[in-house]
């Protein structure tokens, strides 16, 4: 669902990924909605969220043109300062005449993956994507 950031005049979209409470997060200001001290990215993953929304910004205005949406928020995994890795979810929205096209990709980003050694260097990339698809019927 589409939610205008009010301090910076952009539409952002409503998810699991940027709630921490009743409030969200907006990936243009990185302030949760209404106003609450929640969880924040790390310094690094905010500059990578930063950088993700204007690339997919872009995408999505060419793809997916006019009267469409785009988010990417990122997170740790680690608990209490634990190193885990980091995740992200690109979400696409848009709503046309003949319906409505709902995307979600979760991406995890780990070096020591439960179950499997990795060579030094090496991750593993884990990704999850759902599409909503609402098609609008009309008889004629």
């Amino acid at each position: 669902i589409p939610e205008t950031d009010e301090s910076v005049g952009r539409d952002y979209l409503l998810c699991d990924y940027n709630r921490d409470g009743d409030s969200f997060r907006s990936p243009w200001s990185n302030k949760y909605d209404p106003p609450f001290e929640g969880i924040l990215p790390s310094d690094k993953l905010r500059e990578m969220e930063v950088h993700a929304n204007k690339v997919f910004d872009r995408y999505r205005d060419v793809y997916f043109g006019k009267g469409s949406v785009s988010s990417v928020y990122f997170w740790d995994l680690g608990e209490d300062g634990e190193d885990a890795g980091w995740a992200c979810c690109v979400l696409m929205y848009q709503e046309g005449a003949v319906g409505t096209w709902n995307s979600i990709h979760v991406i995890e980003v780990t070096d020591k993956p439960q179950g499997t050694k990795l060579q030094e260097g090496h991750f593993q990339y884990k990704l999850t994507t759902t599409v909503m698809l609402t098609l609008n019927h009309s008889k004629r």
